[in-house]
């Protein structure tokens, strides 16, 4: 009875193999229509080198799936390990790391303390900048040498804040312009320490205090550095800068215009220049070219241009209805007009500037973010692969267990 029944079972079997076959199309390019029993199982493809063999000699063969089924134990460890992972998330301990030089001057310069520590710094030095205008080389010598150790050891903070941003990247370290401006300002600021070093031997010490109060002025540069700390105030240089290279032809034609009506006003107020008449004082105004350029830029912002003209037209060899036009049509030009085309050209750079830097705030923001979420996700995957090998390790067991059970 048992043998009818295994004769039975294996006649279906091969019917539904044979089925299996032809309705996925599995036997397309086996010509001879004769199918082998399967020879490997789903656990063969665990092994590299068993997958590269049957792609190789053969591509089509069968492969008999081993069917699985977990235990109740095993769920329930899978459940606990669930609940572990839900209550406290994996954390994979990454390897410490020493940082290295370059790593290690990029995080201090780009640290928000440090850079509060530098300006702090450079306000400290206009304080001192202000009061050594305060103090007498005689009376408070004293005073001044602290003051001049203090100066010496800003500069160096100076130079070392360089030096750091040199160790992060000194190829990046030039190729911005404000780093460049804060280099010169710094070295500048040293022109009188060095020239007191070099020449301090020298016997013409007269020569000496002159020249070092001479060159004392460079360290008033140092509050310049401000400007590279701040970009709002970065923001107006480069407005100023740029508004400069688009009034160039704006600023040719008003000097043109200038030339022409200083010559003007040499011919029209030749009289009023050589009047012997006494108590006039704009009398110099117009008489060269010169003077003539010199009044017409003082006229531009609208100093004393009423009383010149008054005074002009008190000469009776002079007619006034010529002097109040010459007057107004220049004030007009050049007060009016060409102050309003510089406002303008300020106005839209300045707009232009800010947009500008507002897109690249923007997609620095969008890089750091995206950079954020590219190392959560590979946090993710990593706690996910640590959870499957844990599940991995599981069913292994579990088939351990069944073999061990098959084998009994």
């Amino acid at each position: 009875m048992a043998a009818v029944e295994a004769m039975d079972l294996s006649a279906r079997t091969k019917h539904f193999r044979n089925s299996l076959i032809e309705e996925f199309r599995l036997s397309e390019s086996d010509t001879s229509n004769v199918f082998e029993a399967p020879r490997y199982s789903s656990d063969a493809f665990r092994n590299r080198n068993t997958v590269a063999e049957i792609m190789r000699h053969k591509p089509h063969t069968l492969i008999k799936f081993k069917i699985f089924k977990r235990n109740c134990a095993t769920e329930e460890k899978l459940n606990e390990a669930q609940d572990r992972g839900k209550r406290k998330p994996v954390r994979l301990q990454r390897a410490q790391t020493t940082l290295t030089p370059s790593q290690w001057a990029a995080w201090l310069s780009n640290h928000p303390h440090f850079s509060s520590f530098i300006i702090g710094v450079i306000v400290f030095n206009a304080a001192i900048l202000g009061v050594q205008t305060f103090l007498d080389e005689v009376e408070d010598w004293k005073m001044s040498q602290v003051l001049e150790i203090v100066d010496l050891a800003i500069g160096l903070i100076f130079f070392v804040e360089i030096m750091v941003k040199w160790v992060a990247n000194f190829r990046d370290f030039w190729k911005d312009g404000w780093n460049n401006f804060d280099f010169l300002v710094t070295t500048g600021t040293m022109v009188p320490i060095v020239a007191k070093i070099a020449i301090g031997g020298s016997s013409d010490t007269k020569n000496f205090a002159t020249l070092a109060k001479n060159l004392r002025i460079f360290r008033t540069f140092r509050t310049l550095k401000m400007i590279a700390k701040f970009r709002s105030l970065r923001i107006i240089v480069r407005t100023i800068v740029e508004a400069l290279q688009s009034l160039g032809f704006v600023l040719v034609l008003l000097f043109l215009l200038m030339y022409i009506f200083a010559v003007l006003a040499i011919s029209l107020f030749s009289d009023y220049a050589s009047s012997p008449l006494e108590g006039l004082l704009y009398q110099d105004k117009f008489v060269d070219i010169f003077s003539s350029v010199r009044t017409l830029f003082q006229l531009l912002t609208l100093d004393q241009w009423y009383n010149i003209a008054k005074e002009i037209s008190s000469i009776p060899t002079i007619n006034s209805l010529v002097t109040i036009c010459y007057f107004v049509v220049w004030v007009a030009l050049g007060a009016f007009i060409f102050r309003n085309i510089f406002i303008g050209v300020m106005v839209r750079n300045f707009q232009n500037i800010s947009q500008e830097l507002s897109q690249l705030d923007q997609a620095h923001k969008k890089k750091v973010r995206m950079e954020r979420y590219a190392r959560d996700l590979h946090e993710h995957i990593e706690e996910r692969g640590r959870t499957m090998g844990m599940d991995s390790s599981l069913v292994a067991e579990e088939d351990g267990d069944n073999m061990s059970v098959e084998g009994q």
